[in-house]
């Protein structure tokens, strides 16, 4: 019965069946184009308008970018372009749809034959301000849009989303919009949507997130060659430069067998389902007419239980989830201690349920739940409880959670989190409320000590990492008199954890520091892998210092996910990681906490050269901070990085209308256009000053400047 496409029609009729659900209207486009006929099977149905539309010109002409680049120039976080790039020169393909006139009643809707590669499900809820955002980055996806389909399912908007919607189902061929009464969490919607889906994978989204460009390509590719049940791609967060870094440092065909990280965190639907899995395991949200506290990670633990093959896609930015202050359907839902831990015990029984005792699957699902909601959830928030509110909830856990969290799991926990369970197996709230509050955020701050390049024509970094609790306090590791490292906490604990406190050999061999490269204009953050050379305690034995000295070399940018990054403006960071506290922090220059790298797009760091005059010039490249925190900016240098000739550097001001940063690009090839910049932004030859290896320079403008290596002008912001 190609064609023929059943469960929709039982979907619209109100078949009582499983997966169906009643009340639900379908809106299609017609599927009718400049001299083609529409590809529909069969008789028109009864009460259907036929309808002629032209082909849209929406995705040609005065729109924001399809792409989903974020952009520092607009409010949003997005660019606008006047659509005339390659990936906007679409033109959609006739998929044979109708426009159906709800008065008709339920009828059978038949479709082209053709499944699709991916079937996007989107559920939404009074999402006027960021379906658009969405949508805009659906048609810029580098799979054609004859190969997937977009699914909107509105859970009963009382703004303009639905009509929206069909909008923008009236525009492009591949998009269908499905209405329900409103259920007042994401599960239903999201069912909905699984049902109708006729693709071979299904890529669930919420209406505040956006697709990378080569999003759908990527991840239908890795999870079609690895026979894929699931797909976990790279994710982003607009605010969170290290938001789910621990997981996604490499491609892996199949993590189903890998204890730490947990294959699936975060435990949100922004992931790449196969369908015919989740029909075969019957598996959908829960949907119960209630809310249902955690229901991304209720889901996406009964789809790790029952998956064969679950892959990480590392190397291809998939979604990012935009902070737009625009709330979701469940975001602003404050839970009740009751119905957090309830919520809890129904996500830890279904892993205990689906999975096999002692399997590394149910040990890497409880820890990532004890790691976060276990023990991780006795944080420093219970320092603030009174004495009832907090044995309230550590009964609850009692009642709850702790059955179901074997205690040979503490043992895989940092050491902190360690102790807070041991303390919390015990009930001895006041020992656990102390520790809680003693044993604060211990951030990694990375220093760049030393530059150096090397003959490949790349660069060698040389970094530095201490660890600080707030009020520039180390992190509170001691020597007993055995000459074990434990955490240095109040007497009070100490006493009561006894020999039961944890060793910190483990947490101090796991320390680790990563390079982080953040673009100014995409919300994605990689990771260059470093060479740990030391390992130091340093201070007094009852106060150390952990000191990290590590060395990462960029011969080119390509990360540890394998991949090469573009030319641009890089802003460097690290990514540390110490008991069970991870940062992603501003690399450091002196006492300066902005550092960016400037390459080109062949993909080199940089090259180093020498004139007749024995001066060495950085060609193409250069590493930089903008230190604000004096009077006026000044501009520092990494001396092995750049150095300037005749002790003085060209520059000039920062271009700020609206078309300089085009300029600039073009002064790239031009030279031209290079005189036109060094000409608009009055540059001049500057003195520089060296102190302690660091080459200074004042900035002529607060907004910042513009620099010319070896003719060629780069921003610095």
């Amino acid at each position: 019965m190609d064609g023929l496409v059943e469960e929709l029609g039982r979907v619209v009729g109100g078949d009582t069946g499983a997966g169906a659900h009643r009340g639900v209207l379908v809106w299609r486009r017609a599927g009718r184009r400049a001299g083609t006929r529409a590809a529909f099977f069969g008789r028109w149905p009864r009460g259907a308008t036929r309808t002629r539309s032209r082909p849209s010109t929406r995705m040609t002409r005065n729109r924001a970018s399809p792409h989903g680049v974020p952009s520092a120039h607009d409010r949003r976080g997005f660019t606008r372009h006047n659509g005339y790039c390659a990936p906007c020169r679409w033109q959609p393909e006739p998929v044979g749809n109708i426009h159906l006139n709800p008065a008709a009643g339920p009828i059978v809707i038949k479709r082209d034959s053709m499944e699709p590669k991916v079937s996007v499900v989107v559920s939404t809820h009074n999402s006027q301000h960021d379906v658009h955002r969405l949508d805009e980055s659906l048609r810029g996806q580098t799979l054609p849009q004859s190969d997937f389909e977009v699914i909107y399912v509105d859970d009963g908007s009382t703004d303009a989303t639905l009509e929206i919607l069909n909008e923008l189902a009236a525009s492009f061929d591949n998009t269908h919009v499905i209405s329900i009464d409103n259920s007042g969490w994401p599960c239903r919607p999201r069912n909905v949507g699984i049902d109708a889906a006729r693709g071979e994978y299904v890529a669930i989204m919420d209406d505040d997130d956006v697709f990378f460009p080569d999003a759908l390509r990527a991840a239908y590719e890795f999870g079609k060659s690895n026979n894929s049940d699931v797909v976990n791609p790279k994710e982003s967060h607009s605010e969170v430069p290290s938001w789910s870094m621990a997981v996604f440092k490499k491609n892996v065909p199949n993590a189903r067998n890998v204890l730490a990280p947990f294959s699936l965190m975060a435990l949100n639907p922004r992931k790449l389902y196969r369908r015919q899995f989740l029909n075969d395991h019957q598996l959908r949200f829960l949907d119960n007419g209630e809310r249902v506290p955690f229901e991304d990670a209720l889901f996406n633990m009964a789809v790790f239980a029952k998956a064969s093959v679950v892959s990480i896609l590392a190397d291809t930015p998939y979604a990012v989830w935009v902070q737009s202050g625009q709330a979701s359907i469940s975001s602003t839902v404050v839970l009740e201690p009751e119905e957090r831990f309830k919520g809890q015990e129904r996500v830890l029984r279904t892993i205990t349920e689906t999975t096999e005792a002692g399997s590394v699957q149910r040990d890497s699902a409880l820890l990532y739940v004890h790691h976060s909601r276990g023990a991780g959830f006795f944080s420093r928030h219970i320092a603030r409880k009174t004495d009832d509110e907090l044995s309230h909830l550590v009964e609850l856990a009692h009642t709850h959670t702790i059955p179901y969290l074997d205690p040979h799991l503490d043992d895989l926990l940092a050491s902190s989190l360690h102790d807070r369970s041991t303390l919390l197996r015990a009930r001895k709230n006041a020992e656990l409320r102390e520790i809680a509050a003693w044993d604060e955020e211990v951030v990694g701050r990375t220093t760049l000590t030393r530059m150096r390049s090397t003959p490949q024509g790349g660069v060698r970094l040389s970094l530095r990492t201490v660890w600080r609790r707030s009020g520039e306090r180390k992190p509170g590791i001691y020597r007993d008199e055995a000459g074990v490292l434990r955490r240095a906490y109040p007497e009070a604990v100490r006493g009561a954890l006894g020999r039961e406190v944890a060793g910190l050999d483990r947490d101090i061999q796991d320390a680790t520091v990563r390079l982080g490269v953040r673009h100014r204009s995409q919300p994605v953050t990689w990771t260059f892998d470093t060479r740990i050379t030391s390992k130091t305690l340093e201070g007094p034995d009852q106060d150390l210092d952990l000191v990290v000295e590590s060395e990462v070399e960029l011969t080119g940018l390509e990360t540890s996910a394998g991949n090469v990054l573009n030319g641009g403006s890089w802003v460097l960071n690290s990514f540390t990681a110490l008991f069970q506290y991870t940062q992603q922090r501003p690399l450091r220059v002196g006492d300066s906490t902005i550092t960016r790298a400037y390459t080109a797009a062949d993909g080199r760091v940089m090259t180093v050269a020498r004139v007749a005059s024995g001066y060495e010039l950085t060609v193409a490249r250069l590493t930089v901070t903008l230190d604000r925190s004096g009077g006026a900016p000044m501009i520092r240098f990494v001396e092995t990085d750049i150095a300037p000739i005749k002790g003085k550097i060209l520059m000039g001001r920062k271009l700020v209308f609206p078309w300089g940063d085009r300029l600039m690009v073009f002064a790239q090839r031009s030279v031209a256009a290079r005189r036109l910049v060094r000409l608009l932004a009055r540059a001049r030859w500057t003195a520089v000053d060296r102190t302690g290896g660091i080459t200074s320079v004042a900035a002529p403008s607060r907004l910042g400047a513009t620099v010319f290596i070896q003719g060629i002008p780069y921003a610095i912001s």
